[in-house]
């Protein structure tokens, strides 16, 4: 399923939405420098690492994204 921005721009369905976008820090992240960004996009939700803001992304359906935020809180993968 292909979707378009006011921009012009298209994805397709599961890729966050090109263009603009309000990134916020996570309230998870700490001042340690380990920040994560959150960006809410309506039916998905955005991460990102606050040192790399062009790097990669990851985007989840609400649901799935709830469950990530679990994992990582639980410790499911591990500190780096």
């Amino acid at each position: 399923m292909e979707n378009s921005g006011v921009d012009g721009q298209s994805w397709s369905a599961g890729e966050p939405s090109p263009g603009r976008r309000n990134w916020r820090k996570s309230t998870y992240s700490q001042n340690n420098g380990a920040c994560v960004e959150v960006c809410d996009q309506g039916a998905l939700v955005a991460f990102r690492d606050s040192k790399d803001p062009d790097g990669g992304e990851l985007a989840f359906g609400r649901d799935q994204a709830a469950e990530f935020i679990r994992a990582v809180v639980s410790g499911s993968f591990g500190q780096s």
